[in-house]
């Protein structure tokens, strides 16, 4: 049941149900339910702080939230208490998550796994009404560049693997890729979102690729454990990553169609 209660604070925009459910859990003093609420609203928190102008999903409401409810469970909780359960997975799933990918049996641990992103993220917009029709996702893992620097090729390669067109001669730079970017694919697809992650825990982008990178035109998002700078990116341990990234691409939807309404 308190699984469920902290569940509506993402899935309900509403802050007069949200501050409903802050004081339902203000009353609660039991250890292992303290714990709970430490490992799923810490995300909010860490948003709040450190990611506000980057992460798409950011509300300001479910920070307060998170924020107040984790300073309750600190009074309640011995410092070694609370070290370990704000250090551990989240214990929940959004509720509208779609078929997240679970790493091991436990049921306490509810973390996507990488190797699979591609494949649930595909599913999850094709059993999506409001983005199946329109979106054309591209999902590049970065743990298959064999240049960090310059992975013009390696970038290239897994979008023709996703069925973006063939070109005659392979781009070798970030340059040449732009031009492939910008023009082909935009004749091809309407509208191509693309997502670079990697599905190794050490990998990390290059700074001299995240520069590159902020130079392409269209919808661009990474999710990685590092800073992104100007790039629009996303934690890769948000725990309800794939329904965040659907609320991104619906925003972005209505967004478009109220601009051409006007």
């Amino acid at each position: 049941m308190l699984e469920k209660i902290i569940n509506l604070v993402v899935v309900i925009k509403d802050f007069k149900i949200h501050f409903k459910i802050c004081f339902t859990l203000d009353k609660i003093t039991e250890l292992e339910q303290l714990k709970v609420m430490v490992g799923s609203f810490k995300e909010y928190v860490q948003q709040g702080f450190y990611a506000q102008d980057k992460v798409s999903n950011y509300d300001f409401t479910q920070w307060i939230v998170a924020n107040n409810n984790v300073w309750h469970c600190a009074q309640r909780m011995s410092y070694p208490d609370f070290y370990s359960a704000w250090h551990s997975q989240p214990s929940i799933i959004h509720l509208e998550t779609f078929n997240n990918n679970i790493i091991g049996n436990s049921t306490t641990t509810q973390h996507l796994d990488f190797t699979q992103f591609p494949t649930t993220f595909r599913l999850a917009i094709a059993n999506d009404t409001h983005l199946n029709q329109s979106i054309f996702p591209i999902c590049i893992d970065g743990a298959n560049f064999t240049n960090s620097d310059n992975p013009a090729q390696d970038i290239y390669i897994e979008m023709v693997e996703q069925d973006c067109s063939q070109k005659t001669q392979t781009p070798t730079t970030i340059s040449s890729l732009k031009t492939y970017w910008r023009l082909e694919l935009k004749n091809q697809i309407n509208e191509s979102h693309s997502y670079f992650f990697t599905s190794k825990a050490d990998p990390l982008f290059s700074q001299t690729f995240l520069t590159l990178l902020s130079t392409l035109a269209g919808s661009i998002c990474l999710i990685p454990n590092q800073t992104c700078g100007s790039v629009e990116c996303i934690s890769p341990h948000h725990p309800n990553l794939i329904d965040a990234i659907l609320k991104r691409l619906r925003r972005e939807i209505s967004e478009a169609q109220k601009f051409l309404l006007n």
